[in-house]
């Protein structure tokens, strides 16, 4: 978000909502797939948690008996972590999110016991981590598509879902900010502009209806035609320009005229 130009407490609320939208769907995900029997409904909530009991339990051992001893290790136990429960909720038959998600919340808990898995460097770490590993997810994901999941009734289900789904998400959004706020309908459709992404969520879907539910290719191909476009929108339509690199340079407290001049000398050495 820190592309767009809005306020910090219209990127609170997003960040909010955006969330509280993402544990709904994780929810509402877990019921319906493990809704075949219910023999495996009970056992996945049992092993689910059981997950959530043992991982505050592993991260407080860790804080009390492991960091004193190995410090600077927060952030390989963090991917560890994340990474076994991540298999754990995929055998489920829930997909790695759920898993990930819930390695993620027993840490925002731990931010007292355990500074370091909250603090800005962790943050960037796991976001550079990430945006080393994401590009290899998408590889994958594009391998698993074929040529005729974008046929032609594939590109018009897209767009059946385009015309369908993104208006709606809209108006929802942009009625519940009139209602509760008392906002324009344009500032709530230009909020809601913003949360329309729904990339990786969206791609683990479809690769669920096609691996559990055989679903159709056009279905498939539509749904990734539909992801891209509404994860492209907000980008198209309200995108800040790059930083200029040419902007003059600015005093710093402390700083001298002179040291402005040297600042702004272009830099004759090659080294």
């Amino acid at each position: 978000m820190a592309g767009f130009n809005i306020s910090e407490r219209e990127r609170f609320w997003i960040k909010s909502k955006v969330i509280a939208t993402e544990i709904f769907a994780l929810v509402l995900l877990f019921v319906v797939l493990q809704t075949e029997s219910v023999t495996k409904m009970a056992v996945s909530s049992l092993v689910l948690v059981a997950m959530i009991v043992l991982v505050p339990i592993a991260f407080r051992f860790f804080a009390s008996v492991i960091v004193p001893h190995a410090p600077k290790s927060e952030f390989a136990f963090l991917v560890m972590v994340a990474v076994v429960c991540a298999m754990v909720t995929l055998k489920l038959g829930v997909y790695y999110l759920l898993g990930a998600f819930v390695v993620g919340m027993a840490a925002q808990r731990f931010r007292e016991r355990l500074p370091a898995v909250g603090s800005e460097k962790m943050l960037h770490a796991v976001e550079a981590f990430a945006s080393f590993f994401v590009p290899f997810y998408f590889f994958h994901a594009g391998l698993l598509l074929r040529r005729e999941d974008f046929g032609v009734t594939a590109i018009l289900a897209g767009l059946i879902f385009l015309g369908v789904g993104v208006p709606l998400r809209l108006l929802i959004v942009a009625a519940h900010r009139k209602v509760a706020l008392g906002e324009s309908f344009r500032t709530g459709i230009r909020l809601s502009m913003m949360m329309l992404p729904t990339l990786v969520f969206t791609l683990v879907l479809a690769g669920i209806l096609r691996d559990r539910f055989a679903a159709p290719s056009y279905v498939v191909g539509g749904l990734m035609i539909y992801t891209i476009v509404n994860t492209l929108l907000p980008g198209l339509f309200f995108k800040l320009p790059p930083p200029s690199f040419d902007a003059p340079h600015s005093l710093l407290p402390g700083d001298s005229e002179a040291d402005l001049e040297i600042d702004t000398m272009p830099n004759k050495n090659p080294a």
